[in-house]
């Protein structure tokens, strides 16, 4: 499972939303003796699908596709 799915799960969200996480690579990040990278990833994917969740339920029509 993914960092993204695992803090997916934690929050108790639905599995298949995960399919509309997309990331965009960039190089150039500075280099870190620890997995800071996906870690923020991860935080940023699950902050914002919940945003879209939480929208959605509000009426603002579903939860949309992630693009990059």
């Amino acid at each position: 499972m993914s960092g993204t799915g695992a803090a997916w799960a934690a929050l108790g969200g639905d599995a298949a939303l995960l399919s509309r996480v997309s990331f965009v690579v960039r190089e150039g990040a500075l280099p870190a003796r620890l997995p800071v990278i996906g870690l923020a990833r991860a935080c940023d994917a699950v902050c914002a699908l919940a945003a879209a969740e939480l929208s959605a339920a509000r009426g603002n029509g579903g939860v949309p596709s992630g693009h990059g």
